[in-house]
């Protein structure tokens, strides 16, 4: 299955858009952008590998990759004396507090803590992992 997201909003404090998978619609929130290499920072418009990962804390999520936009899934996959980053996931969360670089999505969008933010982010994976199943899919981001 194809995923598409759509960025809609960037503010100097956050990415938000619309996640497509099947005929469904997900808002998402990520770090704002910052034009540069490896720091914390929504990952660069293109299409990517989207694999099934198991987090440390047994949380199943997906795992983002493509070499060509130097992101990689693990550190050590970082080609020696070249610049990249990795472990770009889709997770539950719902400010961008609760992510260091990767795409959270919700059922809606609101404020908490006087930050913008997703919510319901928890429902929302799991309506996605049914769709997804534990198959590896490609994901085209796109700006605005």
């Amino acid at each position: 299955m194809n995923i598409e997201l759509k960025r809609i909003y960037e503010a100097p404090e956050h990415t938000e858009g619309i996640l497509l998978v099947g005929m469904q619609r997900f808002p998402t929130i990520e770090q704002e952008w910052r034009d540069n290499e490896n720091s914390n920072s929504c990952i660069p418009t293109g299409t990517y590998r989207v694999e099934p990962f198991t987090r440390p804390n047994g949380d199943q999520v997906w795992i983002l990759s493509n070499p060509a936009h130097d992101v990689y899934q693990y550190k050590e996959d970082i080609p020696k004396g070249h610049d990249g980053r990795y472990l770009i996931l889709i997770h539950k969360g719902n400010t961008v507090d609760d992510c260091v670089g990767c795409i959270l999505p919700g059922i809606g969008i609101g404020i908490i803590n006087d930050k913008r933010a997703v919510t319901n982010s928890g429902a929302a994976i799991k309506r996605i992992q049914a769709m997804l199943r534990d198959e590896i899919h490609e994901l085209t981001i796109r700006g605005i």
